[in-house]
């Protein structure tokens, strides 16, 4: 029932994601808007490399029609593999996803954490956070994506110098 529940929430949530913009109104959920493009995305982009906390950081920028474009950055240590997912339209930041998968319990089998974000006008709309992570703490704030952000935005900034 909660599975039922939670997928009915996203595709309600999506059809906001979506319809922030006559192009979108037609489409049925974020799902089939996001997926295509993370799929394509990470198979055929160029990747650019940074450090991060002592972890090689993959970059991904790919750019579509009607002036959307997205950002993944994926990297992996011993024990955890982090993922970022950022879309843009206008350049106005309108989904995040972020995921952690830790082998630290069990390294066969990861204990995964993930946040997705609907965003307009620099608010968030709301969110959906599966697994035990950052979300958990009372003093987490949904809005520190837009901060997330903008760190990750300048950071892309000197990979292309």
């Amino acid at each position: 029932m909660r599975l039922i529940f939670g997928l009915l929430h996203l595709f309600l949530l999506s059809n906001v994601l979506l319809a922030q913009t006559d192009n979108y109104k037609s489409l049925d959920g974020a799902d089939k808007v996001i997926d295509p493009l993370r799929s394509n995305c990470l198979t055929n982009s160029p990747i650019l490399s940074t450090q991060l906390d002592g972890r090689t950081e993959e970059w991904r920028r790919c750019s579509y029609s009607n002036n959307r474009e997205l950002f993944i950055i994926t990297s992996s240590d011993e024990r955890t593999d982090y993922f970022e997912l950022f879309l843009t339209i206008d350049n106005a930041l309108v989904y995040a996803e972020e995921s952690i998968i830790s082998y630290s319990q069990r390294p066969d089998n990861g204990t995964p954490w993930t946040c997705q974000y609907l965003l307009a006008d620099r608010n968030v709309v709301d969110y959906i956070s599966l697994g035990h992570g950052e979300t958990e703490d009372e003093n987490w704030q949904p809005e520190s994506i837009f901060e997330q952000w903008n760190a990750r935005l300048a950071t892309y900034g000197t990979l292309q110098k």
